[in-house]
């Protein structure tokens, strides 16, 4: 059994081959780089991201805004408190100068009546 490869041939069909692989590699690929991002696009994604995450970790958290509710309401509390303090007094001062009034009158007549 005697078998004659003719390398010639053969070293054509190896380059024709290899030749058709590079182009049917170059088409996949320039098809593929429409459907995935470069290395710089990733490259600013990452930066985004990056930057969101910075951003988030200075929002407050749940417990953070309950506390600052609780805080808020202990405000009002205190305001609607200090209202209150501050409505009495002004009813002790309408009493006050209506004292006064009162006496300013009386001292008005005396002097009215000796002179």
């Amino acid at each position: 059994m005697n078998i004659d490869i003719d390398w010639t041939r053969m070293g054509e069909a190896a380059t024709f081959a290899a030749i058709s692989a590079s182009a049917a590699m170059a088409v996949i690929r320039a098809r593929l780089g429409r459907d995935f991002a470069t290395r710089d696009a990733l490259a600013h994604l990452e930066d985004r991201l990056d930057a969101v995450e910075t951003t988030l970790r200075a929002v407050p958290t749940q417990a953070d805004l309950r506390l600052l509710l609780d805080r808020v309401q202990k405000v009002e509390t205190g305001i609607g408190v200090v209202q209150a303090s501050q409505d009495g007094i002004a009813d002790g001062i309408k009493r006050l100068e209506h004292m006064v009034d009162l006496l300013l009158q009386h001292q008005l007549s005396k002097s009215g009546d000796g002179a």
